[in-house]
């Protein structure tokens, strides 16, 4: 079986962005991989096939045709210059189909990205976002603070793959009489029907109409080749056609009916906006003029990423000053370009000609392919300690240079996954799309689920959830596939894919719950002679064998459990609790019916607090479950009110933690400790019974426990002389232990030993 990678442009449009260049660079490597480019059939892309050599032939594949559809479903990464859309189809036949993405994204871009800033957020595509290649080491920061990218996501290009072809063209461009001026124009967001969009192209009509340029072009002799974007109908543009009919040296073209690859190696001077073509101009020594006659409207609607004083102090604001310019003809190379492009770029030409920034990323993304990993999971969207553990350790690989995807029996909510680890289901649960639905209503039968006849949650899955689970263990593209439910075990014991190298299980079931959840699957598993095999505590896994039957004699982990970087803190983002009144305490906990004896002794302590008279110590509680009445029918009955509150459920505990004072636990069983874990890495002292989770994960910190209401109430009380170094010694206690990089650290040497 061979890797497969699937390139696209400007959804296919055209055959002349850092995405074809790249993979013309690599096309036919004898590497396991097959590199596909995708294209529509156009008159560009039409002119452009039939230069392809006869391997470059082979490796294309035409937009919305079968193999097109085959291949992106099929695919292991995917690399765009624009969109997810660059690489996606739109239809089948005459049908609209327009599928997610359920693979690793390499954003190549296609700019330097030093002005207008991006919209793009970490999830982008499906949280596919897998890496976001940049070029000018100025930027990586803005694109951590201002979008949200987790740094692992970002990934140093050095140059656009286009440039090697850029230079080349320009080296071998031949001389011309006449001066060459090309105006490129990028889009507007507010363009549309109104009135700023016809004040933008007057203003560009009074340009070209001036009697000064007409002069200038005559006399010099010049051209001016006006690039105006292609997304402008020919209504909009029709009074500007007409204005400069019959004015020599001028030309109306757009994108798509000019090369600018050529124009850019040919031509002498470039006005522009707000394109970052300004730096590709100035990386070929050539002058720019800046030209931002509608930066008010336009800054609006668009941040920027540089300096907006020294942005607006380099460029020309009027139709006058430009044409001023243009007819001076003392141009240079703009200082505003200069500053913000790379100094790294100084002296690269050979380098870049060489192909040799692509070849650096070509390898580094083939390296990481080949460590790629799976998840195989019900949905991964819940709340409790197997979903936490297992988004940690994903987001902790992610960080450690492996390619993750989570294989899931169907789809929720694919924003709860780390970022740049994209989802697989079998099904979306709720799309609408005609695929789903078919899957849905023609794949029927108890004997489809197969093995997760035996899951708790099969009544809440479709029987395609257990045909697709089959499927992709005979096809998967992944050197670990990793089990994290009891059910899915046994598919994994069964795949057959050449790729799988390391098939792990995961044990995240305690050893009392177990069979209660999936009847008779432990003794079925021993059986089986598993490969590798994880648990979360010593504890749980000698119970397993105990209660269970379950003795693991194979390579096996006590991993611990771990928070990924959305539930925790950073340890110089801890500090003291904000001041206010009183003292507030939080409390989370499911509230199933498993938890009425903790429900009861929480409100025992409730009961406690009012006797003795105290107004100024409250609790809030949050959680959903069997038993969430119970507690608001005592809190209004008793009255008790005043030291209790139910606050619903959050989606967001780490800000909870973040607003009280501590969190405190009821519990007399847990089993793997991971909500002290959780209070402790959100930078907050936890007080709870000792029992085997807390026991093993507060190893050491004694003032964490209590036995008695008074002892809890004396923790609570000295609550208010807590300091800083109290809160960072436990956190570094818990973090060398669970933090996500302990864990990850632990788990690699494991997976790979």
């Amino acid at each position: 079986m061979r890797y497969i990678w699937l390139f696209g442009e400007n959804q296919g449009r055209t055959a002349n962005n850092n995405s074809f260049y790249f993979w013309r660079h690599i096309v036919g490597r004898h590497d396991d991989l097959d590199a596909y480019f995708v294209m529509e059939k156009n008159e560009q892309t039409l002119a452009a096939y039939r230069g392809f050599t006869d391997r470059e032939k082979r490796y294309t594949v035409w937009r919305n045709s079968a193999k097109h559809i085959a291949l992106f479903h099929r695919a292991d990464m995917l690399f765009v210059s624009l969109s997810f859309t660059d690489v996606q189809p739109e239809r089948i036949g005459p049908k609209s189909y327009k599928p997610m993405n359920t693979q690793p994204l390499v954003y190549l871009q296609h700019g330097t990205l030093a002005m207008k800033r991006l919209e793009y957020r970490n999830f982008y595509a499906n949280n596919s976002l897998f890496r976001w290649v940049y070029y000018n080491p100025n930027i990586p920061q803005k694109l951590i603070d201002i979008n949200g990218f987790k740094p692992y996501q970002l990934m140093d290009g050095m140059h656009p793959p286009r440039y090697m072809e850029m230079i080349r063209r320009a080296r071998e461009a031949a001389p011309h009489r006449e001066l060459r001026i090309l105006w490129f124009m990028t889009w507007r967001e507010y363009f549309g029907d109104n009135w700023e969009t016809r004040r933008f192209l007057k203003d560009v009509q009074r340009v070209l109409t001036d009697p000064r340029l007409a002069a200038f072009l005559r006399d010099k002799p010049a051209k001016i080749h006006i690039c105006l974007h292609d997304k402008f109908t020919d209504g909009q543009t029709a009074a500007l056609r007409e204005a400069v009919r019959g004015i020599e040296g001028v030309e109306l073209t757009t994108p798509r009916q000019i090369s600018v690859m050529d124009a850019l190696a040919q031509d002498d001077l470039l006005i522009t906006d707000y394109s970052s073509i300004g730096f590709d101009f100035t990386f070929l020594k050539k002058p720019v003029i800046l030209y931002q006659s509608d930066l008010k409207f336009y800054s609006e609607k668009r941040a920027f990423y540089c300096d907006m004083e020294e942005m607006e102090a380099a460029s020309l604001h009027t139709a006058g000053e430009l044409v001023s310019a243009i007819v001076a003809g003392d141009y240079g190379v703009n200082p505003f370009f200069t500053r913000n492009m790379p100094e790294r770029w100084e002296g690269d030409e050979e380098f870049v000609l060489s192909g040799g920034h692509i070849e650096r990323m070509y390898s580094a993304l083939w390296e990481i392919q080949r460590r790629s990993v799976a998840f195989l999971g019900y949905d991964f969207s819940g709340i409790g300690g197997t979903v936490f553990a297992t988004r940690a350790l994903a987001e902790g690989l992610l960080e450690a240079g492996y390619t993750v995807r989570m294989i899931t029996c169907k789809q929720m909510k694919a924003w709860h996954f780390p970022a740049g680890a994209p989802m697989l289901p079998m099904y979306f649960h709720y799309n609408r799309h005609l695929i789903d639905r078919l899957k849905v209503k023609l794949i029927r039968g108890k004997k489809l689920y197969r093995h997760l006849a035996c899951d708790p949650a099969v009544h809440a899955m479709a029987p395609v959830s257990g045909v697709g689970m089959t499927y992709w263990m005979k096809r998967i593209h992944a050197r670990t596939v990793i089990s994290t439910r009891e059910s899915l075990h046994f598919f994994l014991k069964e795949a057959v894919s050449p790729m799988i190298q390391n098939k792990i299980y995961f044990f995240h079931t305690s050893a009392e719950a177990v069979e209660g959840l999936f009847p008779g699957a432990m003794a079925k598993l021993g059986a089986l002679g598993l490969e590798k095999a994880v648990f979360v505590t010593e504890r749980n896994r000698r119970a397993l064998a105990e209660r269970c039957g379950f003795a693991h004699d194979g390579p096996s982990l006590v991993l611990g459990n771990a928070l990924d970087s959305e539930r925790s803190l950073a340890r110089e983002q801890v500090a003291l609790p904000p001041e206010h009144e009183g003292t507030r305490l939080c409390c989370l906990m499911r509230l199933g019916p498993e938890r009425r004896d903790d429900v009861a002794r929480m409100l025992q302590f409730a009961r406690y607090v009012k006797a003795q008279g105290i107004a100024d110590i409250r609790i809030d509680v949050y959680g959903s479950g069997e038993c969430t009445d119970m507690l608001r029918d005592a809190i209004e009955d008793e009255e008790l009110g005043g030291v209790l509150a139910y606050c619903g459920t959050t989606g967001n505990a780490r800000a909870v933690y973040g607003a009280h004072d501590a969190a405190v636990d009821f519990s007399a069983v847990q089993s793997f400790g991971m909500t002290y874990i959780e209070a402790i890495l959100c930078g907050r002292m936890v007080f709870c019974r000792m029992n085997e989770g807390s026991g093993e994960v507060l190893a050491g910190m004694d003032e964490c426990f209590y036995e008695t209401d008074e002892e809890l109430l004396a923790g609570v009380r000295a609550l208010k002389a807590q300091r800083l170094d109290d809160l960072l010694r436990r956190y570094d206690a818990i973090a060398a232990r669970y933090s996500r990089h302990a864990v990850t650290k632990k788990f690699v040497e494991f997976m790979e030993g």
